[in-house]
């Protein structure tokens, strides 16, 4: 109900989809601002090795 009926929706709804079961996009396929590696915090790298 929310975005029923606004142009585009739909293909933004299935690249959604498409992006949540493929995981990672390719880095080329990205803008430039979203290449890089996000900052992680120490918590969540100390999780990483922690297991």
């Amino acid at each position: 109900p929310g975005h029923e009926g606004v142009e585009g929706n739909e293909a933004a709804d299935e690249e959604a989809k498409g992006a949540a079961l493929c995981g990672l996009s390719p880095k080329a396929s990205l803008p430039g601002c979203l290449r890089k590696s996000l900052p992680t915090s120490c918590s969540a790298t100390w999780k990483t090795f922690v297991k």
